[in-house]
């Protein structure tokens, strides 16, 4: 019987050995997947904080071109206003003038169309004021 117990001994013994050599290769492994699943992780985070990166750099790039375009139509509407102006003065210069070779005084007419010409200035560049700050809240 000293011989079946010796053996039963050495089988339990065996059989404890396997499993803790099971247990350690399961610990090596789900530390392995742990680490894989870690990196995922970090180069999944590392692409989205590139992607976040690289739309704010388009959103800025895009809202830098949008308000130098509304500056450029600002200016080209100031410009415009300005020689509509100085149109409507050389109008008025001519009306007098012809008035003055006439006879009559071309001042009143001349005036009334410097006055037409002015507000439609003003409304003109407030128009376009508001039209900017639109575009800007909306570019916020």
């Amino acid at each position: 019987m000293l011989a079946t117990e010796e053996e039963a001994n050495q089988s339990a013994d065996t059989s404890t050995e396997k499993k803790e050599e099971e247990r350690e290769a399961l610990r090596r492994s789900a530390t392995k997947l742990a680490r894989s699943i870690e990196d995922e992780a970090a180069e999944l985070a590392n692409l989205e904080e590139e992607k976040v990166c690289s739309m704010r750099q388009s959103y800025e790039a895009l809202r830098n071109e949008t308000e130098a375009e509304m500056r450029d139509v600002a200016e080209a509407a100031s410009q415009a206003a300005s020689h509509a102006k100085q149109a409507a003065q050389r109008t008025a210069a001519l009306v007098r003038w012809a008035g003055h070779e006439n006879g009559t005084d071309g001042t009143q007419e001349s005036e009334a169309q410097l006055r037409v010409v002015e507000r439609q200035r003003r409304e003109f560049e407030e128009l376009t004021e508001d039209s900017l700050r639109r575009a800007g809240r909306t570019l916020e």
